[in-house]
């Protein structure tokens, strides 16, 4: 990492509003509270939904704000019961925010005027899982393709790497990224001190760091155009593995991608015909000639082994004290 923590700063601002911790392991379906994990007694609690935390909350936020338009409405078909909602979902459309922190991520969406959109979730950079709406409800994050799915953003600046014009984009990215492991440390120490154990080993702190930090950068051709970003965290893999995995328990999610014949995913924009087609989770360039997110570190063998519960490069921290 280009910076140390002395070279960097966080504003009291960064520090309350980047990081905040889950309050639950439960995703909210038709009112309903559903544990990510069957270990719902985890010590680890990483969901943030918008019914323990209200401010996350479109329906409720908006109107508060004198906008009248609210980007969270019933589904076509007005799904009522899990098999209605099991018919009404077809697919996971994975975007990423742009924005430094999930709480950004709700802002920058509301805010969009005239026209304000919505997703259903946002997996912080440290793995926290905001949720912003019920699922029985569609969100306004992929046009036509609304009413039959639900929107995940993964939280990263995603800045392209190879384009010089980019430069000083991925200076602050960089910056930022230094700053968050700086926070880390911070609050790992904290969550430490408050269990009375003793401070971290050198050793100790370096692993536990581990699943915060981004993975190194990937090039790929996304549509027409060369790429190249930094990846996302362990820990956001993990949240999105466990996110996804309810979602092919409780809402039969088919365990695919769109792939090609050699298993890799599809670079391309989809035609309208293979976009009524699509099952489980798609990128949001596949339905969108101006889109290249979730980008191209994205590591789809990854999430769709960890769906078949094969991959575990790192501890996995469901169980964290």
């Amino acid at each position: 990492m280009p910076y140390t923590d002395e070279e960097v700063e966080l504003s009291e601002q960064e520090r309350t509003r980047a990081w905040d911790d889950g309050l639950s392991n439960d995703i909210m379906i038709l009112g309903q509270r559903y544990p990510l994990s069957k270990d719902s007694n985890s010590g680890f609690k990483r969901v943030r939904n918008f019914v323990d935390d209200p401010s996350l909350d479109f329906i409720k936020v908006l109107p508060a704000k004198g906008i009248v338009t609210i980007p969270v409405r019933v589904r076509k078909g007005n799904p009522t019961t899990m098999d209605d909602l099991k018919k009404a979902v077809q697919f996971c459309v994975l975007h990423t925010d742009l924005t430094k922190h999930a709480r950004g991520t709700f802002d920058a969406l509301w805010s969009h005027q005239p026209n304000p959109l919505s997703s259903h979730f946002c997996i912080n950079w440290n793995g926290i899982i905001y949720q912003y709406a019920d699922v029985m409800f569609k969100t306004s994050h992929a046009g036509d393709t609304n009413d039959v799915t639900i929107g995940i953003d993964m939280n990263h600046r995603l800045v392209n790497i190879r384009a010089d014009y980019n430069r000083d984009d991925a200076i602050g990215a960089d910056k930022l990224r230094a700053k968050y492991m700086k926070l880390t440390k911070e609050k790992l120490q904290e969550k430490r001190q408050l269990a009375g154990q003793p401070p971290f080993t050198e050793d100790e702190l370096k692993r536990a760091l581990e699943p915060y930090e981004q993975e190194k950068p990937v090039e790929r051709k996304i549509q027409t155009g060369l790429l190249k970003t930094w990846g996302y965290s362990p820990i956001q893999y993990e949240s999105l593995i466990l996110l996804l995995k309810l979602f092919v328990r409780e809402l039969d999610l088919p365990k695919t991608y769109p792939m090609g014949p050699d298993g890799q995913v599809i670079g391309d924009l989809l035609v309208d015909d293979d976009i009524k087609k699509l099952k489980g989770f798609v990128a949001h360039w596949h339905l969108c000639d101006s889109r290249w997110d979730p980008g191209p570190a994205f590591d789809w063998e990854r999430v769709l082994a960890g769906l078949a519960n094969e991959y575990n490069s790192f501890p996995v921290v469901w169980n964290e004290k």
